[in-house]
């Protein structure tokens, strides 16, 4: 028997695989929800940094400057055969 690793829920429970940490799918996505919650309120100002439209625009630009060949290649493969 192993302990759900979700700390609200707690209970005792039979894994179907060695792997499981949940008792159930619901206990999984709520200790996910809590993780990314409490990642939130740690990290809030490199969030609001990587939200920055200015920066995010540099950013692309830097990287179709470097890739550009590699980029027109594959927008033309994908105009001439839109279904692959």
């Amino acid at each position: 028997m192993k302990k759900c690793a979700y700390l609200e829920c707690g209970l005792e429970f039979k894994p179907s695989r060695p792997a499981q940490k949940y008792c159930a799918p619901e206990c999984s996505k709520l200790a996910r929800k809590a993780y990314l919650k409490k990642y939130a309120q740690e990290n809030k100002e490199k969030i609001q940094e990587n939200l920055d439209p200015e920066k995010r625009k540099k950013t692309n630009k830097k990287y179709f400057r470097k890739n550009r060949t590699r980029l027109k290649k594959r927008i033309l493969a994908f105009r001439t055969n839109p279904n692959k």
